[in-house]
């Protein structure tokens, strides 16, 4: 993902590029120096998914769930430790005018 990430482009790597590992983006405007807000900003906007796009009472993830657009959350929800993901990254890097983050995660 490091590398990835120093090109600066916001949309995710070819899945050649990406050998098997997923991954979530994140960029904010203007360029913020302090990479850890960077890091959370970008997680908790991953999180953020479930209370913008709803989730049921009950807190259970099913198809109908997933198409409502949860899948940032979903990736790096089952990437935490426990989960059973092998790997984990979250690079933060500063690129024109913007600073750019995005996390790798395996399986995806």
């Amino acid at each position: 993902m490091m590398e990835w990430a120093k090109t600066c482009q916001t949309w995710q790597a070819p899945s050649s590029a990406r050998k098997g590992y997923g991954q979530n983006r994140f960029s904010i405007r203007p360029v913020e120096p302090n990479k850890t807000i960077v890091a959370e900003k970008a997680v908790n906007n991953w999180f953020s998914q479930l209370a913008q796009k709803g989730v049921p009472q009950q807190n259970m993830l099913n198809l109908n769930v997933f198409y409502r657009g949860v899948w940032y959350y979903t990736q790096i929800r089952f990437s935490l430790p426990g989960s059973g993901a092998t790997s984990y990254q979250l690079p933060v890097v500063d690129c024109n005018g913007f600073t750019y983050a995005g996390c790798e995660y395996n399986p995806s």
